[in-house]
C-alpha cells in the first residue's frame, strides 16, 4: 500500500489544498501482447491467447460481449 499526496492550487484565492489517498496493488496483470494490425474494411481473425487471464471483449474491463480466438471481426 502506498499513500499518494496531491497538492492543488485554488485559482481564486491562491491557496493550496492537499488531499491524499491510499493505493494498493493486489496482483500483477498478466495479459498477452498482440502485434498491431492494419486492416482497411476487411475482416480480422482474432489470434489465439496464451494467458488464461486474457480474453477478448467488446468493451473495456471485461465487459460487453465476449469474443473468441479465431472469430472474424470487422
Amino acid at each position: 500500500t502506498h499513500k499518494i499526496y496531491v497538492l492543488q492550487q485554488n485559482g481564486e484565492s491562491g491557496c493550496y489544498e492537499e488531499s491524499n489517498y491510499n493505493v494498493t496493488v493486489e496482483a500483477d496483470v498478466r495479459a498477452d501482447v498482440i502485434e498491431d494490425a492494419m486492416v482497411h474494411c476487411e475482416y480480422f481473425i482474432l489470434p489465439p491467447l496464451v494467458s488464461l487471464d486474457s480474453g477478448y471483449y467488446t468493451e473495456p474491463d471485461g465487459k460487453g460481449e465476449r469474443l473468441y480466438a479465431g472469430q472474424l471481426i470487422l
